[in-house]
């Protein structure tokens, strides 16, 4: 058998065989990811963001196994939310069965490279996979990716910004 190192017109798609992603993924024009970083950022704003997104995290692990009903996942934890960027690379896994987790980055980016353009990736897409051949361990095991945009966050620093803002104006107008 050839390695896959010596198979050098063999396309890695996830149809006519296991997809791996390329160093650089073909992603459609139509799906704008943001780009922009902060070079610095100070330690105590670093902490708190980096303690809010694992929160996030093993909140969401804690919902799945209440709501799932499943003896699996509640007793043998055999979930794993993760968090990833944009494209695909790893932020946080769940503290659960890290084995899954190894594999959801292939999903996301084989999402952005064959979904990105048809049927597009939008605020609130979900996508429910469980295809071997591109990322899950097994048949059974299924995958639910969802997009967090930017602009969600947006609306809601702004939502939280007008609450603030009409709170100091009632408080203001107070005899």
């Amino acid at each position: 058998m050839a390695k896959v190192s010596d198979l050098k017109h063999t396309v890695f798609d996830g149809r006519k065989t296991g997809y791996v992603p390329p160093k650089k993924l073909s992603i459609s024009s139509k799906l704008r990811l943001h780009r922009s970083v902060a070079r610095s950022i100070d330690p105590i704003t670093f902490e708190v963001i980096r303690h809010a997104l694992w929160h996030v995290n093993e909140e969401h692990g804690a919902t799945i196994q209440r709501l799932s009903g499943s003896p699996v996942a509640m007793y043998a934890l055999d979930l794993n939310p993760s968090i990833l960027t944009e494209d695909g690379e790893f932020v946080y896994f769940g503290p659960y069965m890290q084995y899954m987790s190894g594999v959801t980055d292939t999903q996301v980016k084989w999402i952005l490279e064959y979904r990105s353009e048809n049927p597009g990736v939008r605020d609130g897409d979900m996508f429910l996979a469980n295809d071997p051949w591109v990322g899950a361990a097994h048949q059974q095991d299924v995958m639910l990716i969802s997009t967090n945009t930017i602009s969600a966050a947006s609306r809601l620093r702004r939502s939280a910004a007008r609450r603030r803002t009409r709170s100091r104006k009632a408080s203001a107008s107070r005899p």
